[in-house]
């Protein structure tokens, strides 16, 4: 179980509220008047897991001041682009501070800027990749996220592609499906490893 924790000058995070970010948060009796910001933290490590209730929680590193925490979104509190903006590996976060077996842990509430400027980042550094080859079996859609994972072969070199829910449609599935396509897109890191986040398939 999580316990409050007291703040102190050794965490890192500013004050802040839900009005000062522009935002609505939804926040625990326990949690009110303890949301921090803090800037530019460094984030790895992101995975999910099943806690023993079911619930499917993110956790991660959060690390700022030179010091690394343990850090936690919550099921209902987490979604397939703030996972994103944690695996780009820099944030500015917005949590509470609790203790987790004896040590301070950083709930996340809201992650900032980088939700809103990843587009616009990733527009200006689209690259293509020609005549990529697409093994069929490789192509998979998770269910939960509605995002689509593949492989993808240039040359000898094996790859993994992705592409992020609202990003594809069925024809775009369809073009994968062939087996030779030109992919556009940019790198990020995605479940731990290198993939091409792809935004567009063109024959």
């Amino acid at each position: 179980m999580f316990l409050a924790l007291s703040l102190t000058a050794t965490l890192p995070g500013a004050p802040t509220t839900p009005a000062q970010l522009g935002t609505s948060i939804s926040l625990r009796s326990n949690e009110e008047g303890r949301l921090v910001l803090i800037r530019g933290a460094q984030t790895s490590g992101v995975e999910t897991y099943k806690s023993k209730s079911g619930l499917t929680h993110l956790r991660f590193r959060l690390t700022s001041g030179g010091a690394s925490y343990a850090a936690i979104a919550y099921e209902n509190q987490w979604t397939p682009a703030l996972r994103r903006a944690l695996e780009a590996g820099r944030v500015d976060a917005a949590g509470v501070w609790e203790t987790f077996q004896g040590a301070p842990s950083f709930t996340l509430k809201y992650v900032v800027a980088p939700l809103s400027t990843a587009t616009t980042t990733a527009a200006r550094n689209l690259l293509r990749i020609r005549d990529a080859f697409v093994p069929e079996g490789s192509v998979q859609k998770i269910t939960r996220a509605q995002n689509v994972t593949f492989t993808f072969l240039v040359g000898s070199e094996i790859y993994q592609g992705v592409m992020y829910a609202g990003s594809w449609n069925s024809a775009a599935l369809d073009l994968l499906l062939s087996g030779r396509v030109t992919l556009y897109g940019h790198w990020e890191t995605f479940e731990g490893r290198p993939s091409f986040v792809t935004t567009r398939v063109t024959p």
